[in-house]
């Protein structure tokens, strides 16, 4: 018989129906619906929770990243005003400086005109002196610094300052009230500066004139523990007027180099500052346009090294007091208009490996104690150089170029001589060449094929016997060309 739905079963094996089975069952079925509902509420709590707590998070993320930005937005702010600010003040420091530069332009050319029209009156009418002065003073008040005269003095420095420092009457300016040797440095920058004319015509001049350390200016160079100014170097700078005699007052300076600035940087060199710089190793002032003599005050230098002053327009005898400088190795003075013989002093510099005096107006004879001094490159061409080349040239070992071309030389050529690699005598018409051509020959077999014998002879136009390859004159040629006209780097 079928299975019935609902019921019992009896202790006989029959199904009976029951209502309380029935009950039973519908309970089951209710208590499942609840545990149902229970499981879907625990489910939705969870959800909610979950979603509160992301809530939650994003909110604080937001806030976060809200305040963030708010603080990059106030930072952003706060540069923009700070800029804004320094270039104001930028702007507002050039306009003053503009201001300032033209204010003294205009008070120097009432001064100007004042000047030349006293000087006219005065010299038209000598007892008018007193006036003219009074009329320079008015002149001077009229411009609207009555500190300022016409031509202001300074006890110490004698007016050589910075202009628009320098106090009126015989006072100290302000540079020199100062005691100490940075005082002392930075007031003979500041004067070299302005008598260079360091505003206008200087092609660098980062930091100049600023306060503190005289090291972070342009070109100068201080010791780190004493400050002392110990290089300055300003070559190819455009340096436009003369030297100051404050440059002296460097008494630390080891380099001074103001090369290749032209014909800007005149005048002569300033005897008693070269003779109080007792710490200068380099001198290097070639590719100017200095006038007068070499100072003798030059031979006070003890520990310089190397000069270079060729291509200027100096003049007179080289100083015998050159021979003092113990230490020299290197003298360059090509290119001037030196006159008078080569000093035998000179010879005295024990440690001289270089001399280039080519191209100036030397006369009278070689020193005979020249071949003693350790040479390895001499250039005498282009003189007016008479008598014999000394024997002991021929015996200096280190001589490695020789140029004596051009000259009025005369008498046998030593024949130590021909083992320089680089030899031109060309152009010395009375000289002759001693050595035979047996001895030529033995000297090349005793050569054993090095090519170390005897290098590269140019004695073209002389008695020794003919005239060269011009081949070889053309290259030998371009070769001291170069050697001498080279400017950056001395062809030692």
């Amino acid at each position: 018989m079928p299975r019935p739905i609902n019921g019992l079963v009896d202790r006989h094996g029959f199904y009976q129906p029951d209502a309380a089975a029935a009950a039973r069952a519908e309970g089951l079925a209710e208590l499942k619906a609840q545990a149902v509902e229970a499981q879907r509420k625990i489910e939705a709590r969870l959800a909610a929770k979950a979603a509160e707590e992301k809530r939650v998070k994003h909110a604080a993320c937001e806030e976060r990243r809200a305040a963030k930005a708010a603080a990059w937005h106030a930072q952003l702010v706060e540069w923009r005003e700070q800029g804004a600010a320094r270039s104001a003040a930028k702007a507002g420091a050039a306009a003053a400086a503009a201001a300032e530069r033209e204010r003294l332009a205009a008070e120097r050319e009432a001064v100007a005109r004042a000047e030349r029209a006293a000087l006219k009156e005065a010299s038209q009418n000598p007892s008018s002196r007193n006036s003219a002065r009074r009329k320079r003073a008015a002149a001077a008040e009229a411009a609207g610094d009555t500190g300022l005269q016409a031509r202001p003095r300074c006890a110490r420095c004698r007016g050589g300052g910075y202009e628009g420092l320098v106090m009126a009457g015989e006072r100290p300016c302000q540079l020199c009230r100062g005691t100490g040797h940075d005082t002392a440095d930075v007031h003979a920058l500041r004067c070299l500066f302005g008598a260079t004319d360091g505003h206008k015509s200087w092609g660098r001049n980062g930091g100049w004139l600023a306060e503190g350390d005289v090291s972070k200016w342009y070109g100068v160079g201080a010791d780190l523990v004493s400050g002392r100014v110990t290089s300055l170097k300003l070559n190819a700078n455009g340096l436009r007027g003369s030297l100051p005699p404050e440059l002296g007052l460097l008494s630390a300076l080891r380099t001074l180099d103001l090369r290749d600035n032209g014909v800007g940087l005149g005048g002569a060199l300033p005897a008693d500052a070269v003779g109080e710089l007792g710490e200068l190793r380099v001198l290097w002032l070639s590719g100017n346009a200095l006038a007068g003599s070499l100072p003798a005050s030059l031979g006070r230098l003890a520990k310089l090294r190397s000069v270079r002053l060729g291509g200027n327009a100096l003049a007179g005898p080289i100083p015998r007091e050159l021979g003092r400088c113990a230490a020299l190795q290197h003298l360059s003075l090509e290119g001037n208009r030196l006159s008078g013989a080569l000093p035998p002093e000179l010879c005295a510099c024990a440690a001289l490996e270089n001399v280039w005096l080519q191209r100036n107006d030397l006369s009278g004879a070689l020193p005979p104690a020249l071949g003693a001094l350790p040479l390895a490159a001499l250039n005498l061409a282009h003189n007016a150089l008479r008598g014999a080349i000394p024997p002991s040239l021929g015996a200096c070992a280190s001589l490695k170029t020789c140029n004596l071309a051009h000259n009025a030389l005369e008498g046998e050529v030593p024949r130590g001589l021909r083992h320089v690699p680089q030899l031109m005598l060309h152009c010395n018409d009375a000289l002759v060449q001693v050595a035979a051509a047996a001895d030529a020959d033995a000297d090349a077999a005793a050569d054993d094929g090095d090519g170390a014998n005897g290098g590269r002879w140019w004695l073209e136009r002389n008695l020794a016997g003919g005239v060269q390859d011009r081949a070889e004159e053309t290259e030998l040629g371009a070769h001291w060309d170069k050697a001498t006209r080279s400017r950056d780097e001395p062809f030692f």
